[in-house]
């Protein structure tokens, strides 16, 4: 079978394999806690890993607990993505008030949370304007942490969309020739 695209038809196929070829997907990366962090929290605790660039959102925690208050009290609990660069966004909060909090998963609280996009290399886990509490924060070794990075377009395409745009090239060259020898009007005598 073959099939007849008018020129317009294969510009538009051609514009599209080139802008798919120069985008790039976004990944799913992990980082895993070799060691445990808790059980508590007196303030503040980081968990530092080795530089995700373009990381945008933390997808999913695979374990680890906070929870179990025994005293009254309140605090706020929050975690917050540290950059390369030193600073920190909070991409998580959560008000805590009264005699006993049940023990929360952290799989539940901290999944699909986004964040400016950057370089990271942290989460720091913390406990702020604390009265009363002990905070028993626990998270075991091997806790993998999950992160999606933002798609990024390439600025160089690739050897093979290069090959494609030129043979698109000398195809549109070749036809619009083809067209013009074609098309002359015959001359009279």
């Amino acid at each position: 079978m073959h099939v007849h695209l008018s020129q317009k038809q294969r510009s538009l196929l051609l514009g599209f394999l080139l802008v798919q070829s120069l985008s790039a997907q976004a990944a799913l990366v992990t980082r895993t806690t070799t060691s445990t962090i808790g059980p508590g929290l007196l303030s503040s605790v980081t968990f530092s890993f080795a530089p995700i660039a373009d990381a945008s959102e933390l997808v999913s925690v695979s374990a680890g607990t906070i929870g179990g208050f025994p005293e009254f009290g309140t605090l706020d609990f929050s975690v917050l993505v540290d950059y390369t660069g030193g600073t920190t966004q909070s991409i998580y909060t959560q008000h805590i008030s009264g005699s006993l909090l049940p023990i929360q998963q952290l799989s539940t609280l901290l999944h699909d949370l986004s964040f400016t996009t950057g370089t990271i290399n942290g989460l720091t886990f913390q406990a702020t304007n604390v009265v009363g509490f002990s905070i028993p924060l626990d998270i075991p070794s091997g806790t993998v942490f999950t992160f999606d990075t933002a798609p990024a377009v390439v600025g160089v395409p690739e050897p093979g969309s290069l090959a494609l745009l030129g043979a698109a090239g000398i195809a549109a060259a070749l036809v619009r020739r083809r067209r013009g020898a074609c098309a002359q009007p015959a001359t009279s005598e």
